[in-house]
This record gives structure tokens, sequence and C-alpha cells, in this order.
């Protein structure tokens, strides 16, 4: 819905995802303080972001979804494909905790 929001493109995945994938963080933001570059996260998910408008950038990818994290370059609006809030997601409670801290809360 974020990327919809802004003007993005939002449409059927190559590849329907489920279970663990393995996913590339390529833009360690506020959001992946502390995640290394590749971890295992848990998907569940037969759309995908497509595209995102230029005020966007993305922070993650995998070999079957070029976008699976993206985050707006001057407002504090992160979108993940993944769940984080999975056990299945490796680093899932650090993600938590750093939008949690982005969002003023005191940890």
């Amino acid at each position: 819905f974020i990327a919809l929001h802004f003007g993005g493109q939002v449409g059927p995945g190559t590849v329907p995802e489920y279970g663990r994938k393995a996913v590339t963080i390529t833009d360690n933001n506020r959001l992946f303080l502390g995640v290394p570059e590749h971890i295992n996260v848990w998907e569940n998910h037969n759309d995908e972001v497509k595209s995102l408008p230029d005020e966007f950038v993305i922070a993650g990818t995998s070999d079957t979804c070029r976008i699976q994290a993206f985050y707006h370059k001057t407002r504090p609006i992160w979108g993940v494909q993944f769940h984080p809030e999975v056990d299945n997601t490796d680093y899932g409670k650090e993600m938590f905790l750093n939008f949690l801290e982005v969002c003023g809360h005191k940890i």
C-alpha cells in the first residue's frame, strides 16, 4: 500500500514466495542497523512492488523479488515485502526495535 499510495506499481510476482527466502540488504539505513547484509526472511506473498517513485530507495532485494525493502529519502517511511515479525525472519527483533527507535519510542 505504501508504494501504491506514492505512485509506485504493484503487481503479480514472477514467482509467488512462501517460506524462508534469502534477502540481501543493499542499503543499511536506520531500519537495518545491526542487521547483516545477507539474511533469511519469512515470505508470504503473490504480489510484489514492481516500481517505486523517485523519492524512494530500494534497501533490500532477492533473486526473485527485486524490491524486498525500501524507504523514503526524506520522510520516516519504510516498507518491506517480507515479515519481520515472524520468528523465522533473521534479525526481525532488531528491525522491530530499530523501527520503534525511529518512531521516537524509548527502549
